[in-house]
């Protein structure tokens, strides 16, 4: 692809003699920063951090039914507060081991708390986050 550069640019015929080289260079440079471009946000689009909490989960864990709640932290990109939240929903919900492994019933929904959200300017784009759901148990034992 970068090799076809040359061709491609000198039979265009807008660009004549040394500017070329220019534009063949200018081409190289855009497609090597694609991928850090790719990473500053968009005027529209912005980086929330989503501190979330989930109760009242009734999960199997060996074999016997647990109530169990998890907290979790996701940076979520959206336009707003308002659509980060509904984002976040959205993929709380998605996750297997609550929705498919919940042993709720109707007459008693887990439930999804929003502790937090607040706008990340930087942070996203130098630390690496996991995804993963930090558990702990909500029975009376």
């Amino acid at each position: 692809m970068i090799l076809a550069i040359p061709v491609i640019v000198k039979r265009i015929g807008v660009i004549k003699g040394g500017e070329t080289d220019a534009a063949i260079a200018i081409i190289l440079m855009i497609i090597a920063f694609s991928p850090i471009i790719s990473m500053i946000p968009s005027a529209t689009m912005k980086t929330f951090k989503v501190k979330i909490r989930g109760s009242n989960y009734l999960l199997a864990i060996d074999g016997e039914p647990h109530k169990m709640g998890f907290t979790t932290i996701r940076y979520i990109r959206a336009t707003d507060s308002a659509e980060a939240e509904k984002a976040v929903r959205w993929q709380i919900t998605c996750e297997p081991k609550l929705g498919q492994e919940s042993l709720n019933g109707k007459l008693d929904p887990p439930r999804i708390e929003i502790e937090s959200i607040e706008r990340s300017w930087l942070s996203h784009l130098f630390v690496r986050h996991p995804k993963g759901l930090a558990f702990f148990s909500e029975d009376n034992d």
